[in-house]
């Protein structure tokens, strides 16, 4: 056919069955990802719990959510790349509380694809509670009959539709359904082994928000039936030795959340919220159970104000760790760092171990000794929002699409969050080594350690825009006016008590300055006299040196003069003794020549 070249024509795209592959195994390129995904799809399915069972040949995911309708199956769940949530995520209000489960932990409409990474067959079973009480809706998709022919059209491979009468099938260690999705993978890729399915547990652990396992109530529980018996020994072997099992060391069973606070009463930790209403960022700093200081300030991170932010970063010292490492099984450099929570669901992979997304490392390189890394610290990292600002990217191992939010987020981590924690943990802690090895504030309550903590305070707060709301009394107060660090605390204390308008503290600084001058002028007047007795004895111990000096010459000159006398006595015997010889002679030879 003749075509004209002044004839506009209408094309349009066609889909190969390749894109199941492009969306699937190629795009999720982790086996733990995978799992992840289609966990995220029952937590926004309002899911309370979600069950994993791992068998021979199959995975089973099991949850209790809203389930789906043949029209919600036909229009949506087969709808590739189509997302009711990512119109929920554009239109709803920042300001739904996160814990309110307004926002989805998904929306791209690819991750059904992710079972494909997982298995070549997937069956899909779903029900709502307005339909029949036992008719579940059956979806079978067999993902290798797209990998025939990339030159087939997408659609042109079908998928069977099925109405099962007598409900969920399901494996008995589960239990019953009323309502929900169950998706079975068969045909596997690959083999869950023990310790495949332990990293997966570990991983869990760390995609469900620490924050949402008391508000949202979400569970997710492991079911593998073949370990059991390796379960059992583990808990014999812990129980032999009188130590404490973390529940992530056991493959079944319910995967247990990280929970900060364990953390709370062993180390430093600063937790920083952004206030929409006031629009302000609070921030409180915490030593080992003692509150050292509140404060607020106004939020300059315009496109966070109704976002929800809230970081709580914990200094690990060896105390921390080693409590870590205890109560998780893990060291906590393997369990990552500071975790991205975007509505409640994690963004992997930040915070994972050589991850640097928050550039710390980078950083660190710089000054090992006055910055942070991500081996010093944990945390975590909350936020609420649509796509428009918070996106996760399409490949699930990327993290998010750097927008003008996401920048702002990155730098208030750094100037809020980490940079705080800094200031007090490398004035305060750094400088006493055995206070790193303490897991109280005892080091912190001597005369040196409050002179650190206050003047710590009095370097934050010397800043116009920061309101300094609380401190700890215990440890920022008056000093013992002998302490060698009395002198330069008062400075830091006069800075503290004119931010808090603290007439107590202003007080006591001006009876402690009075009490430290009558102690100066005291003092002096002590080490006046005490110069003029040291003088007095000087000027004594002198004259008896003359005086002994004088002696001891008179004694030499009394000595010498009998010397010499002695040595006149002994000339003068010469002599006589000479005379009397020559005397002798002479008469001899007279006598002689008469």
């Amino acid at each position: 056919m003749a075509i004209n070249n002044s004839e506009a024509r209408e094309l349009h795209f066609d889909v190969s069955t390749g894109l199941k592959t492009v969306l699937g195994s190629e795009l999720i390129t982790d086996d733990e990802v995978a799992i992840f995904e289609l966990v995220k799809n029952s937590f926004d399915a309002e899911a309370t719990q979600v069950d994993l069972f791992f068998g021979r040949d199959r995975i089973v995911i099991a949850d209790n959510g809203v389930g789906m309708s043949f029209d919600d199956i036909e229009n949506k769940w087969l709808f590739v790349a189509y997302s009711s949530k990512r119109l929920s995520n554009r239109t709803s209000d920042f300001r739904d509380g996160i814990a309110e489960r307004r926002h989805y932990a998904g929306s791209k409409g690819i991750g059904r694809f992710s079972s494909d990474r997982l298995g070549q067959s997937i069956t899909l079973q779903t029900r709502t509670q307005s339909d029949h009480p036992k008719e579940v809706h059956s979806v079978a998709v067999d993902w290798s009959l797209f990998d025939v022919d990339h030159h087939k059209r997408f659609d042109s491979v079908g998928v069977t539709y099925t109405i099962q009468p007598d409900g969920f099938d399901l494996p008995d260690i589960i239990g019953s359904l009323s309502n929900g999705t169950v998706i079975t993978i068969e045909n596997l890729l690959c083999n869950w082994d023990r310790d495949k399915i332990l990293k997966l547990k570990s991983g869990l652990a760390k995609l469900i928000n620490p924050f949402g396992a008391e508000s949202d109530g979400f569970r997710i529980v492991i079911h593998a039936p073949e370990q059991e018996q390796a379960d059992n020994s583990e808990k014999q072997q812990a129980q032999a030795k009188g130590e404490e099992l973390s529940p992530n060391a056991l493959v079944n069973g319910a995967v247990g959340n990280f929970i900060f606070s364990t953390l709370r009463e062993k180390t430093t930790y600063i937790e920083i919220q952004i206030d929409p209403s006031q629009n302000t960022i609070e921030s409180i700093l915490v030593d080992r159970g003692e509150l050292i200081y509140r404060i607020r300030e106004p939020n300059s991170y315009p496109l966070l104000q109704n976002s929800g932010f809230r970081c709580e970063l914990f200094f690990l010292n060896q105390s921390a760790k080693m409590t870590f490492a205890r109560r998780m099984g893990v060291p906590s450099v393997q369990f990552g760092s500071v975790f991205l929570f975007r509505n409640d669901f994690r963004i992997f992979p930040i915070g994972e171990e050589g991850d640097d997304w928050y550039k710390m490392d980078r950083r660190k390189q710089q000054g090992y000794a006055r910055f942070l890394g991500t081996r010093d610290v944990i945390g975590r990292i909350d936020v609420a929002g649509t796509d428009e600002h918070f996106q996760e990217a399409s490949s699930r191992n990327t993290g998010l699409i750097e927008t003008p939010a996401v920048k702002e987020l990155q730098q208030c981590f750094m100037d809020h969050c980490l940079k705080r924690l800094e200031r007090y943990v490398v004035p305060v802690t750094f400088v006493d080594a055995e206070d790193k090895l303490t897991s109280d504030v005892s080091r912190l309550l001597t005369d040196p350690g409050r002179a650190r903590v206050a003047t710590a305070i009095a370097k934050l707060v010397d800043n116009s825009n920061i309101e300094l709301i609380e401190y700890s009394k215990r440890l920022v107060g008056i000093l013992n006016e002998r302490s060698s660090q009395f002198e330069a605390s008062l400075a830091s204390l006069r800075a503290i008590a004119e931010k808090t308008k603290d007439e107590t503290l202003f007080q006591n600084i001006e009876e402690a300055e009075k009490r430290f001058e009558e102690l100066r002028r005291s003092e002096e007047a002590a080490k006046r006299q005490a110069d003029e007795e040291r003088a007095a004895k000087e000027a004594a111990r002198l004259q008896a040196d003359a005086e002994r000096k004088a002696k001891e010459e008179a004694q030499e000159r009394a000595r010498l003069a009998e010397r010499s006398a002695v040595k006149f006595q002994e000339q003068l015997e010469e002599e006589k003794s000479r005379t009397l010889f020559l005397s002798s002679i002479t008469r001899t030879y007279a006598l002689t020549e008469a």
